[in-house]
């Protein structure tokens, strides 16, 4: 993969430690997110650095201001988030509360969509780590979005454009169609 062959903080492939020394002499990478201009964030991908197939793992960092995320929620994916330094304030579903130093977020499959922001001078330093299903659904409740995730492509699609599929009636048709195949 191209994102594994330029890591700052790769050294070979069989790495799995990644030092303190490494990390402050390592620029984190920035990222804004594809459906929210605000959400902004630093990250050291812990994970990939360390050779992580199925568990991604990184030190993330919000600057005053910027948003983590767009609010979201994974069908497939759990994460969670531990927060190292700084304050800012999480919003879980339709909560919105404080988060600090030493709080721990726990987000499970198909739980309510969340996301945190940073109105504080100081940072927000939080590691963060989630499950990497080949196949996730993720849905963004404030825009009427949901994304697909599929081996890595990603598509979305709006909420009021999907469609439930109906397996019966899909049975139905094909057993007419078998019949008469066999008239």
């Amino acid at each position: 993969m191209a994102d594994e062959e330029n890591h700052p903080l790769i050294a070979d492939a069989d790495q799995t430690f990644v030092s303190k020394e490494a990390l402050a002499t390592t620029k984190p990478q920035g990222s804004r997110h594809q459906h929210n201009a605000n959400a902004i964030r630093y990250a050291h991908d812990l994970g990939l650095a360390s050779g992580l197939t199925t568990l991604g793992v990184k030190l993330v960092r919000v600057k005053k201001g910027n948003q983590s995320t767009e609010h979201h929620r994974h069908l497939n994916d759990e994460e969670f988030v531990y927060i190292l330094a700084g304050r800012g304030f999480a919003r879980v579903g339709d909560e919105r509360f404080e988060i600090g130093a030493g709080d721990f977020l726990g987000y499970r499959k198909s739980g309510p969509a969340h996301s945190l922001e940073n109105p504080f001078e100081e940072d927000l330093v939080y590691l963060m780590a989630g499950t990497r299903c080949d196949t996730d659904v993720c849905d963004y409740p404030d825009l009427a979005l949901r994304q697909f995730r599929i081996n890595g492509v990603r598509y979305a699609a709006n909420m009021a454009d999907l469609t439930e599929v109906q397996p019966s009636l899909v049975a139905s048709r094909d057993h007419a169609t078998i019949n008469q195949d066999q008239e």
